[in-house]
C-alpha cells in the first residue's frame, strides 16, 4: 500500500486524480498478486480522495 500510495500521490500531484490515475497507475511488481487487475482502480481512486484533500 506504501508503494501504491507513493504512485498516486505522484498522480494528484500532476493533477492526475481520479480518472486519468486510475488508467495510468501500475506497480508491475505486484501484477501477480491474486485480484490485482480488479483491486487496483478502486485503491488508486481511495488514494486519490485522500491526497486531493491534502492529507
Amino acid at each position: 500500500m506504501e508503494d501504491l500510495s507513493a504512485e498516486v500521490k505522484k498522480a494528484a500531484d500532476a493533477g492526475k486524480c481520479i480518472d486519468t490515475a486510475m488508467k495510468e497507475v501500475k506497480l508491475p511488481k505486484y501484477e501477480k498478486w491474486a485480484n490485482y487487475e480488479t483491486a487496483l482502480p478502486a485503491n488508486v481512486e481511495r488514494f486519490c480522495y485522500w491526497w486531493g484533500r491534502g492529507y
